[in-house]
């Protein structure tokens, strides 16, 4: 049997998913991923809340370790996560085009072009999926602390580590201790994991044996 060559553009989590929902389908298949990142699993801060873990396939995912959810967690580092996606990629033999960017895609065509030994390159692939996203006009502002007022927040998580994930709209709020602070644009963070997974899973299982 012919083996399916694949390509994946973007590092989101729903990217990733995507490519191993593809090889849990079809083993026989290539996955190339390309990344503009100097680093797999390198992106931006997105929230990490969800209802109920695991959200996926533990083979889907390296180990997280100190990081991992308990019951109790409601949410995850979402840096960690999309790290630990990616290393369970590699070893299933998936390839990162790593400071890669895509010029043009055509058909069945990439082009692109990047930091290798050769710097400008067009492939050919049996499915392009392509992950990159307009960024939403919704605004959302976050932040990590141990010690938050909670009633004043749109959207709490809570991490296995005893940190506190909230997400809010609006003007800056001033706590006393910010481990750290973030922004992300789109519709919801109480659904934004979740809802990319399942993106994720939906594209893969778009391609017909």
């Amino acid at each position: 049997m012919a083996l399916r060559n694949v390509a994946i553009i973007g590092s989101t989590i729903d990217a990733y998913i995507c490519a191993h929902q593809i090889l849990d389908n079809d083993n026989n298949t290539l996955i190339t991923l390309f990344d503009e990142s100097a680093e797999a699993g390198f992106a931006e801060d997105a929230p990490g809340i969800f209802l109920n873990w695991p959200l996926v396939s533990t083979k889907w995912y390296s180990g997280l370790f100190r990081q991992t959810p308990n019951q109790s967690s409601t949410a995850v580092r979402y840096a960690w996560f999309l790290k630990s996606i990616a290393i369970a990629l590699s070893k299933r033999n998936a390839t990162f085009l790593l400071r890669t960017k895509i010029t043009k895609t055509s058909g069945n065509i990439v082009e692109f072009e990047g930091a290798g030994l050769i710097p400008k390159s067009t492939q050919s692939f049996d499915n392009i999926f392509d992950f990159r996203k307009e960024k939403s006009n919704q605004m959302w502002n976050g932040g990590i602390s141990t010690n938050i007022l909670e009633d004043n927040y749109d959207v709490i998580g809570k991490r296995v580590d005893g940190t506190i994930e909230v997400w809010w709209q609006g003007e800056n709020r001033n706590e006393e201790v910010w481990l750290q602070t973030m922004s992300w644009c789109g519709t919801d963070p109480r659904n934004a994991l979740e809802d990319m997974i399942g993106n994720g899973i939906i594209t893969a299982n778009t391609i017909k044996s």
